[in-house]
């Protein structure tokens, strides 16, 4: 004997509103996984360093003895002090520019440059390096030092 198969008995059972359901997911899953093949992703395209210095000024770059202290500890800009350095004992001696703007060199970033005024470059030709550079804080504008001094001895002479 056949049984006629009851359709409104089919479409309430549970079964069969699962498999709809997984097969509208799978539909679904196919046509969004198609449209994002079909997006280029393009690499952003950087601008060269030479078109980011502004109007009068230069990027110079600089030898510093302290390069791999600042390069653990600096990101991609500072704002530095420079000093020029002993050439027998390496030590800092004198500070030839301060709060100046160094970078760190996009293509290699153990090497640094300063963003100085044009006029300012003499400064450093005149004075070959290496350099020593002391991080400066970026919103302090000026430097405050802090010495002991000693406090002066009240004396209280009473006079008869």
């Amino acid at each position: 004997m056949i049984q006629k198969l009851n359709l409104k008995k089919i479409i309430k059972s549970e079964k069969f509103i699962l498999c709809g359901i997984f097969i509208a997911l799978g539909f679904i899953t196919f046509f969004i996984s198609r449209d994002e093949d079909k997006i280029e992703i393009t690499p952003l395209q950087s601008p060269e360093i030479d078109e980011l210095i502004p109007a009068g000024y230069v990027l110079l770059p600089i030898e510093l003895v302290n390069r791999e202290a600042l390069a653990s500890i600096m990101g991609s800009t500072a704002i530095v002090d420079i000093l020029t350095v002993n050439p027998t004992t390496m030590n800092p001696q004198t500070k030839i520019a301060s709060r100046v703007k160094m970078l760190r060199a996009p293509k290699n970033p153990d090497f640094f440059a300063l963003l100085i005024e044009d006029s300012s470059s003499v400064a450093f030709l005149n004075k070959p390096g290496p350099y020593f550079a002391l991080i400066q804080n970026k919103k302090q504008t000026k430097s405050n030092f802090y010495q002991n001094k000693l406090k002066p001895k009240i004396q209280i002479s009473y006079q008869e």
